[in-house]
């Protein structure tokens, strides 16, 4: 988990910075899954560890993980739908303007 949470990082400084996709939205969802994915392998070097050694505190970190993943996947179903609705709008009306 060392290893994963150290390349995660890099990962995560190069997306950041670089923000190598042309549309702003997807350089913020890539982001938010290299953040996902820190966040990720950060939460299985905590559990691999001795300091987390009740039940509960290792149910604590596993439903941090389970939400922090579930949230990014929320985030990108609604940016996907919110494009391709502002899409479909744009569509809409340069067909309309063809006609004319």
């Amino acid at each position: 988990p060392i290893i994963g949470c150290g390349l995660s990082a890099v990962s995560l400084a190069v997306f950041q910075e670089l923000q190598p996709y042309h549309d702003p939205a997807t350089n913020t969802l890539a982001v938010a899954a290299q953040w996902q994915t820190f966040i990720t392998y950060f939460g299985a070097f905590a559990l691999s560890s001795s300091e987390f050694e009740t039940e509960r505190t290792r149910l604590t970190i596993g439903i941090c993980l389970f939400v922090v993943n579930v949230v990014v996947l929320v985030i990108a179903l609604v940016l996907g739908l919110v494009k391709n609705r502002e899409r479909e709008e744009k569509e809409a009306t340069m067909f309309k303007l063809r006609r004319q």
